[in-house]
C-alpha cells in the first residue's frame, strides 16, 4: 500500500517537532513492505492512503477534506493520526475550532490511529472497526548511529526535552540549584540535527509533562531518548495502558525527579542504564509488529484485496 502523509495543516516551525512522532511510524510501515510518502505535496486518490496528523485549528482544510470525501467516496481514502489527548483542554481548547474540527473529520475518516490509549473516544464518533491505538516500539532504523559510549564525553547533565512551561521550569530550577547543567529545548524551533546532538550528549533525558492535568506520558520523547542511547528519567503519573513505557526508564514522582537525576549522575551509571534499557526495549517491543496491529482494520483489508472487496 501507498501511504501519503500530508502535513499542510501544520505551520512551518511545528514540522521540526513532528520528526520524533512520524519517523518510527514511517519505518514501521516500510518494514511491513509499504511505500511511504513522507511529505506529501497533494492528496491522491486510491489506492493511495492519505494520512493527516491532527491539528485542524482552521476550517479551510477541513472543508476541503469533507468535500473530497463527499464527492469521491471510496476513491478518496484518508485517515487521521491523533497525537494529543482529545479531552485535554490545555491543548485542545487553546484553538476554539480544533476539537470540533477533529470530531467532524473523525466522523467521516476511513480510519483513525491514535498514539494515546483513547480509542473509545474516537469509536464513539467513528463507530466500530475504524480506530486503532498505534503503539510505539523498537525500530532499528531509528537508532542513533553515533552514540556516545564514553561517559566523560557527555557534557550535558540533564536535557529537558520539551518546551518551557512553569510546571517543568520548577524542576529545571531545582536541578540548577543543585549544581547540575540542565538544558531545555524548543522542539518546534530546533531542527533535528540540533536536537539529535543535544540528546546524544546528555547524561539524562528528562521527560516531564507540561502540567499536572496531563493524563498520558509522552511516548515520542521516551522513544527518542531510548533510541539515542540516553538514559531517560520520566515523571511517574500515567496509570493508563501507555504506562508500559515505565519499564524502560527510571520513573520518579514529580518531587523526586531532581534527586533521581542527581543520584544517577553521581553514580556514573547513566550510559550503562541507557544500554540496558535499549536492549530490553529491543527484545520486548517491535514498531513493525505494532504497525501490523494498527493495520488490522477493514479499510486496509479492502485496499490490500480489492478483488475480494468487489466480489
Amino acid at each position: 500500500m501507498i501511504f501519503n502523509f500530508v502535513l499542510a495543516n501544520h505551520h512551518e516551525t511545528s514540522l521540526n517537532s513532528l520528526g520524533d512522532l512520524l519517523e518510527p511510524i514511517y519505518q514501521g510501515l516500510e518494514a511491513n513492505g509499504h511505500h511511504v510518502i513522507r511529505f506529501g505535496i497533494d492528496f491522491h486518490e486510491a489506492p493511495a492512503i492519505n494520512v493527516m496528523v491532527e491539528f485542524f485549528k482552521d476550517d479551510v482544510v477541513v472543508e476541503d477534506l469533507l468535500r473530497f470525501k463527499r464527492e469521491l467516496g471510496d476513491r478518496f481514502v484518508f485517515g487521521l493520526l491523533g497525537t494529543e489527548d482529545p479531552e485535554d483542554d490545555l491543548v485542545m481548547a487553546h484553538y476554539p475550532r480544533r476539537r470540533p474540527n477533529l470530531r467532524r473529520l473523525a466522523g467521516v475518516a476511513d480510519f483513525v490511529w491514535t498514539l494515546l490509549p483513547v480509542a473509545p473516544y474516537y469509536e464513539a464518533i467513528c463507530g466500530p472497526g475504524r480506530v486503532a491505538w498505534l503503539r510505539y516500539g523498537f525500530s532499528a532504523g531509528y537508532v542513533e548511529p553515533d552514540m556516545i559510549a564514553d561517559p566523560r564525553l557527555r557534557d550535558i547533565d540533564v536535557l529537558l526535552y520539551g518546551n518551557p512551561h512553569p510546571y517543568r521550569d520548577r524542576i529545571v530550577q531545582a536541578l540548577n540549584a543543585g549544581g547540575l547543567t540542565c538544558v531545555g529545548t524548543q522542539r518546534e524551533a530546533y531542527p533535528d540535527f540540533v536536537a539529535a546532538d543535544l540528546i546524544r550528549r546528555a547524561k539524562i533525558l528528562l521527560d516531564v509533562r507540561r502540567s499536572a492535568e496531563v493524563r498520558f506520558l509522552s511516548p515520542t520523547r521516551i522513544m527518542r531518548g531510548l533510541h539515542s542511547g540516553t538514559a531517560v528519567v520520566s515523571e511517574r503519573y500515567d496509570v493508563s495502558p501507555l504506562a508500559y513505557f515505565y519499564d524502560y526508564v527510571s520513573p520518579a514522582s514529580y518531587e523526586e525527579l531532581p534527586d533521581r537525576c542527581r543520584e544517577i549522575i553521581k553514580s556514573g551509571s547513566y550510559v550503562g542504564m541507557a544500554d540496558a534499557a535499549l536492549a530490553k526495549f529491543r527484545a520486548e517491543t517491535s514498531m513493525a509488529a505494532n504497525v501490523t496491529a494498527a493495520l488490522a482494520l477493514p479499510v486496509f483489508e479492502r485496499l490490500a484485496n480489492p478483488d475480494r472487496a468487489g466480489a
